[in-house]
């Protein structure tokens, strides 16, 4: 992710920490989907031919 994020930035921030405590998050705050850690996609082609 950071070096997806160095080379074309998409995300204003990575999170790290404890997900569960969500004091520190803002609404609309996750442009990530969460899954077992942080994945996001940047390129819709690479599921266009699933």
């Amino acid at each position: 992710m950071r070096q997806k994020q160095a080379g074309e930035p998409h995300l204003q921030d990575i999170f790290v920490g404890d997900i569960c405590d969500i004091r520190g998050y803002e609404e609309g705050y996750f442009d990530v989907v969460l899954c077992m850690g942080a994945f996001y996609h940047l390129d819709g082609a690479a599921f266009s031919d699933m």
